[in-house]
């Protein structure tokens, strides 16, 4: 894993990704991204959205 967001910079918020590295069933010219959010505070994380991806 990867960090994308350090828990402090994401005020408790904390993303990591990786590259599973296998194709993508729906176009094997492309990869899957699974991406962790992860909640390090003691309060409810609210309102998240991905936006569309812009290829």
């Amino acid at each position: 894993m990867y960090e994308l967001l350090h828990r402090i910079t994401g005020e408790g918020l904390a993303v990591e990704y990786c590259f599973s590295r296998q194709p993508f069933s729906p176009d094997p010219s492309m990869v899957a991204v699974q991406i962790q959010f992860t909640n390090n505070t003691t309060s409810e994380t609210k309102n998240l959205h991905i936006e569309e991806p812009r290829l």
